[in-house]
């Protein structure tokens, strides 16, 4: 979706903290969680019951409703029942490291500059194009499709 992916439909901006740690703990999982562990911060727990995110996340965000569909079948086939769920986040955090690290040969290759960070790369001014048609092109290679890259 356009514009922030954690602004979900009747919730407001005030629980975005609370949104994006449901979303660090479904992947973590890989099911919505039901109630906030002890280890959430207290602001996070008194902010909205988790349980009150996951319908709004899941009309948002549908394929999360079975979240194992995101799993190549040769991967699921492999994978033991129990541990599916998990799985999900594992793959596609190994997804996300393929398109950086693809993103980063192409700009050191080209004899650029690219420290990776959370989500992102920091490159040069001078060679953000180069950087946006690199991550652009691995997530073309990596998933099969353009996705939203944004510069700051």
């Amino acid at each position: 979706p356009e514009g922030d992916p954690y602004a979900l439909p009747g919730l407001e901006e005030t629980h975005r903290d609370a949104i994006k740690h449901w979303f660090v703990t479904f992947w973590q999982t890989g099911r919505a969680p039901t109630k906030w562990s002890d280890k959430t911060p207290k602001a996070i727990r008194d902010s909205i019951p988790s349980i009150d995110i996951t319908g709004p996340a899941f009309e948002l965000y549908p394929a999360l409703k079975d979240a194992k569909t995101i799993l190549p079948k040769e991967l699921m086939e492999s994978v033991e029942k129990p541990m599916q769920n998990w799985a999900v986040g594992q793959y596609l955090v190994s997804v996300e490291a393929s398109i950086m690290r693809q993103a980063m040969s192409t700009i050191l290759d080209a004899k650029g500059i690219a420290l990776p960070m959370h989500d992102g790369l920091i490159v040069p001014r001078s060679q953000m194009e180069l950087a946006l048609k690199a991550v652009k092109q691995a997530c073309q290679n990596n998933l099969g499709r353009e996705i939203r890259v944004e510069v700051q």
